[in-house]
């Protein structure tokens, strides 16, 4: 070890002890800031056990108001069951009737699809007529022209059964929520 190297390390050992000395000095000390902080978690702990034990008698009160009202309001269950019979069919309409605009969506789609592949084929066909490249281009142009005003004619056809057929099964959905709000509002109030 060279005296440059001695006298460097030499320096920041010194340091090291210096700043811990310096710190217990300062009244800073790792054991009792531990100690402290133990203290500190210790009290809360003691605090929010006694804040919870004084206030469950009121929760245990109050949930029992809310158990009892609950029950008050499912004493009913004949009603209640005739209610979820009439939501149930409600949904079930409206399931049906979306299953039914999106079997004829899902038709239009494949109508659409079938046209395409047609048009593609007797495009292919035309295209080994063709005596040059601007012949081949034009054809090109011509069926792309042809292919994407059907999608967009059919996309827009579909679109608009797509948006009925979302209004119409909502209907049933509608008319029975509009029906048990106005069922429950008619009611009187459970205590």
């Amino acid at each position: 070890m060279t005296e440059t190297t001695a006298t460097r390390g030499k320096g920041r050992s010194e340091g090291r002890s210096e700043r811990t000395t310096a710190g217990k000095a300062d009244g800073f000390d790792a054991a009792s800031f531990a100690g402290k902080g133990r203290e500190t978690f210790e009290s809360l702990l003691r605090t929010g056990a006694e804040a919870m034990s004084g206030n469950y008698d009121t929760l245990l009160a109050f949930n029992k108001e809310r158990m009892e009202a609950a029950m008050k309001a499912f004493q009913d269950r004949d009603g209640m069951s005739a209610a979820g019979r009439k939501t149930m069919s409600a949904w079930l309409a409206g399931g049906r009737i979306a299953a039914e605009g999106w079997t004829g969506i899902a038709g239009k789609m494949v109508g659409c699809l079938a046209s395409s592949v047609a048009g593609g084929v007797a495009a292919s066909e035309k295209a080994l007529e063709c005596r040059d490249a601007s012949e081949l281009v034009d054809l090109h142009a011509r069926e792309t022209r042809r292919m994407m005003e059907t999608w967009l004619a059919e996309g827009g056809a579909m679109s608009e059964t797509a948006v009925r057929t979302a209004a119409a099964a909502m209907a049933p959905i509608a008319d029975r929520v509009n029906a048990a709000v106005e069922e429950w509002a008619t009611r009187p109030a459970a205590r």
